[in-house]
C-alpha cells in the first residue's frame, strides 16, 4: 500500500509510466509523516538484507505499525472501521487517503482528485506559515483578542459570548470554545487554520487571499469583524 501511494505521485509529479517506479524523496516524505524514526524498507525486508537478521526485521515492523497506528490515533477525521485497525492502511481507506494529500501538499504534487478528508486546498507549505503566524503579534490569535476587544467596547457584551460568536463564524466549533481557548495544541491550531481558510475561500470578497491567517490590519479581519457584529448586534 505505501509503495502504491509513491508510485502514484511518482507519477503524478514525473509523468512516469512505469509500475513499478517511485521517488525516493516521496518515500522518506511517507515515512518522515508516519514516524521520523521508522524505516519502511526494513520493515519490510527479508532476513539478510545489510546483515539484518530475522529479529530485527521483526522489530522493524513492530515499529512501523506502532508508528501507523499512532498517526491513525493523531487524526481525528480517521473514523472509519479501517481506520480503526491498529496500525493497518488498506487500499482506497481514509488513512490511506489522508497520507496521500499529506504527501502530495508537503512535496507541491498537485492531486488530480482530492479526497473529502484532505485539508482544503491548502499545501503543506501555507499551513506551515499560517501555524507559525497563529500567535505572533498583529496575528491569528492576537487578532481575535483584538476582535473581542472591539466588540465588547462597541456591543457591551461578555468576552465568551463574543469569542464563541466568532469562532462559530470561522465554522471551527467543535475545535475550540472560550472554556477551552487555553489548549491550543497542534492537531486544534492546524484545524483553526483549516477552518479560517475555508471561512476565506466561501467569501468573494477575501477568497483571493486565503491563507488560514487572520491579520489585525488585513481584510479577513474586516470582514470577520462584519460578520460577527451581524450575529451579535440586537434586532431593531
Amino acid at each position: 500500500m505505501i509503495k502504491n501511494i509513491a508510485k502514484d505521485l511518482t507519477k503524478l509529479r514525473n509523468d512516469e509510466t512505469g509500475a513499478n517506479k517511485y521517488s525516493q524523496d516521496i518515500m522518506e516524505k511517507i515515512q518522515e509523516i508516519i514516524g521520523k524514526d521508522v524505516d519502511y524498507e526494513k520493515a519490510n525486508s527479508s532476513p539478510g538484507w545489510f546483515g539484518m537478521g530475522k529479529n530485527q526485521i521483526e522489530k522493524a515492523k513492530e515499529k512501523w505499525v506502532d508508528a501507523i497506528y499512532l498517526y491513525q490515533q493523531s487524526n481525528s477525521e480517521l473514523e472509519d472501521r479501517a481506520a480503526k485497525m491498529k496500525g493497518v492502511i488498506i487500499q482506497g481507506d481514509k488513512t490511506a487517503k489522508l497520507l496521500k494529500c499529506e504527501v502530495a501538499d508537503s512535496l507541491g504534487i498537485t492531486l488530480i482528485e482530492r479526497y473529502p478528508i484532505c485539508p482544503p486546498g491548502m499545501i503543506q507549505k501555507e499551513k506551515q506559515e499560517a501555524l507559525e503566524a497563529f500567535e505572533e503579534e498583529d496575528k491569528t490569535y492576537p487578532s481575535i483578542d483584538q476582535l473581542i476587544i472591539e466588540l465588547r467596547n462597541e456591543l457591551s457584551l461578555q468576552d465568551d459570548k463574543i469569542f464563541d460568536t466568532i469562532i462559530e463564524t470561522i465554522g471551527a466549533s467543535e475545535v475550540i470554545s472560550y472554556a477551552t481557548r487555553q489548549t491550543r495544541t497542534k492537531k486544534k491550531k492546524e484545524k483553526l487554520v483549516i477552518a479560517i481558510y475555508k471561512y476565506q475561500k466561501g467569501k468573494s470578497e477575501i477568497s483571493n487571499i486565503a491563507d488560514g491567517i487572520i491579520d489585525v490590519n488585513g481584510k479577513t479581519y474586516e470582514e470577520l469583524k462584519k460578520d460577527v457584529r451581524k450575529k451579535l448586534r440586537p434586532p431593531g
